[in-house]
């Protein structure tokens, strides 16, 4: 019941503000490389497949054959976050994987740990408490500037693991000992460049409110190839009481452990964000990846009934 008010009072707020202060949006695009710029009436399909799953019905998808550019117009609430971050969403490219997790106390990772720099900034699980942590984790970094460096350094040491993959989790974490940071989750890749269960599998994405807890939440259900594969990683997953990490464009979003064999070909991912932020995620996983990079180059907002040129 509760999911059911939360999501019919965000959908009246959207359809209210919308009601209220309608303007008309247009963004134009290009192919970022010109091996694609043969591509642009693909991309053109591709955009206005795109604008139907978003539920946009006045829409324009057009293509300027002289500029080979396409150009996207629809009508916004500019003062609405959430539909201007929704509208944008169109011409982000977004994977969803699911990957199997390492432990520190695996021998393959045991074997790697004493040759782990020291690192400023990076809080070794070597100094925290173990009653008190999730050992899919090698440390936390409380500085986000230095993230990127951070991985780097250790994939030197870690040359000798390749199917060893470092993945930040998407925000800072506190832990139960006071200690917070972005944590660095050690991920299995088992020699796959892909994951075997990715945003290609996904049918379904939405967000919801935990009837448990009453928290936000995002849904998402596989496909037949998704649901048998999920099945399958789950059961190992469940049998070894391992985790599966949920990686959103590379940010680890959850990595929940797993308790049973999931059949029914669905999933969640829970976190601290509100309503509208799972929606925006769940918006991320439903439209997938762009079919090749792309450059944006205008973004104009304009009243109804103005000129877009």
């Amino acid at each position: 019941m509760n999911h059911l008010i939360s999501t019919s009072l965000l959908l009246l707020f959207v359809v209210t503000a919308s009601c209220q202060n309608l303007f008309r949006i247009k963004t134009v695009i290009k192919p970022k490389s010109t091996e694609h710029t043969t591509e642009i009436e693909a991309l053109q399909s591709f955009m206005e497949a795109r604008c139907k799953k978003l539920n946009y019905r006045h829409v324009s998808v057009k293509h300027n054959e002289n500029a080979g550019t396409i150009s996207v117009t629809t009508e916004i609430d500019p003062e609405s976050e959430f539909a201007l971050e929704r509208y944008r969403s169109l011409f982000k490219s977004n994977s969803l994987e699911l990957w199997e997790t390492y432990r520190i106390n695996d021998p393959e990772i045991k074997s790697i740990l004493p040759s782990l720099p020291e690192i400023n900034g990076f809080l070794h699980f070597r100094n925290l408490n173990p009653e008190n942590y999730q050992i899919e984790v090698l440390g936390l970094c409380n500085d986000e500037t230095l993230l990127e460096s951070i991985v780097d350094s250790f994939k030197i040491k870690c040359a000798d693991l390749p199917d060893l993959q470092l993945l930040w989790s998407l925000e800072k974490e506190q832990l139960y000992t006071g200690e917070e940071g972005y944590k660095l989750y050690l991920i299995n890749t088992n020699g796959q460049e892909e994951a075997a269960i990715n945003d290609t599998h996904i049918t379904k994405a939405e967000g919801a409110v935990n009837d448990y807890d009453g928290m936000p939440q995002v849904l998402f259900d596989f496909n037949e190839e998704g649901t048998s594969i999920w099945a399958d990683i789950t059961r190992a997953a469940a049998h070894n009481n391992r985790s599966i990490a949920i990686v959103i464009n590379d940010r680890v979003y959850a990595a929940p452990r797993v308790m049973s064999e999931i059949t029914g070909g669905k999933c969640a991912i829970s976190g601290d964000f509100t309503l509208i932020q799972a929606d925006n995620i769940a918006t991320a996983i439903a439209l997938g990846r762009l079919p090749f990079p792309i450059e944006i180059l205008e973004e104009k907002i304009f009243q109804k009934g103005d000129s877009d040129d």
